[in-house]
């Protein structure tokens, strides 16, 4: 897997919200689109929707999900855990699930000085269930 986000129903459909880099898309950071434009771009077989089995808020997920993409928060290019102005795609799932009350269940690992999510931690079948 190499990229994620929050899927939400808004407005009568699925949108996902998720941050992207600029260097990799016409606009740089965190956007929402349609479920069928997100998916469209994955290679055959190799899109999945997970949820959490631990306890979450959804109500706050929503709202920080939507303070985020309201705040035009940029992609983090430093890749730099430890503050919110700034989110890469996974740093954005973390960070809306630590607000709305969910676990730390991420992965992590170390990329030179870098401590980053590892995006096995959404196959981490004891906090995450496949759909």
């Amino acid at each position: 897997m190499s990229h994620c986000g929050i899927l939400i129903h808004r407005g009568g459909s699925w949108q996902v919200i998720h941050s992207i880099s600029g260097a990799i898309s016409d606009a740089e950071g965190i956007r929402i689109e349609g479920w069928e434009a997100f998916a469209s771009r994955a290679k055959a077989g190799q899109l999945r929707q997970v949820r959490p089995r631990f306890a979450a808020d959804m109500d706050i997920l929503r709202k920080q999900s939507m303070h985020y993409l309201a705040q035009n928060t940029p992609f983090d290019h430093d890749f730099e855990l430890s503050t919110d102005d700034k989110l890469y795609c996974s740093e954005l799932v973390r960070a809306v699930y630590l607000a709305a009350g969910g676990e730390d269940a991420f992965i992590y690992k170390e990329v030179g000085t870098k401590r980053l999510i590892d995006m096995a931690s959404f196959f981490w079948p004891e906090y995450w269930q496949e759909m």
